[in-house]
């Protein structure tokens, strides 16, 4: 509020007294000030949504999406393979024997239970990590 009224100080000894100019100018403030207001957090904002249901895709030589935002505590993932060739899908920090086998263009899915932190989703194939099928999975 101090901010406007320095500013109205300002445009009125400048350009005097005119209530018009007044009002013209505490308009542009504050539609200046809406603008501010609304290109941070919100619906559009660039912050991601951290969801409880998650859908990956698998193909060669991918996963998508690459970043992954989930809340903490069951996490349903939904995985598709969108690929020619079986593909698998593991999150860091668990056994390999907690890998989910997906045939090509079919689905599963996979409920886990996860703490805040930074995981990968990756296939634990030989080679295929490297070859790009990696994700981050960032739990809040």
């Amino acid at each position: 509020m101090i901010i406007v009224q320095k500013v109205l100080e300002k445009f009125t000894s400048t350009y005097g007294g005119n209530k018009m100019k007044k009002l013209i100018a505490l308009a542009l403030i504050l539609v200046s000030a809406f603008l501010i207001v609304g290109c941070t957090k919100g619906p559009g904002s660039l912050e991601p949504e951290y969801l409880s249901e998650i859908n990956v895709e698998l193909g060669e030589w991918y996963v998508k999406p690459v970043d992954v935002y989930a809340k903490a505590g069951q996490i349903t993932f939904t995985i598709m393979n969108n690929g020619v060739k079986r593909h698998e899908f593991l999150i860091s920090g668990f056994n390999p024997d907690q890998t989910v086998r997906v045939n090509a263009g079919a689905s599963a899915t996979k409920v886990v239970t996860l703490e805040p932190g930074e995981y990968e989703i990756f296939n634990p194939i030989a080679g295929a990590k490297e070859a790009g099928m990696v994700a981050t999975l960032y739990v809040a």
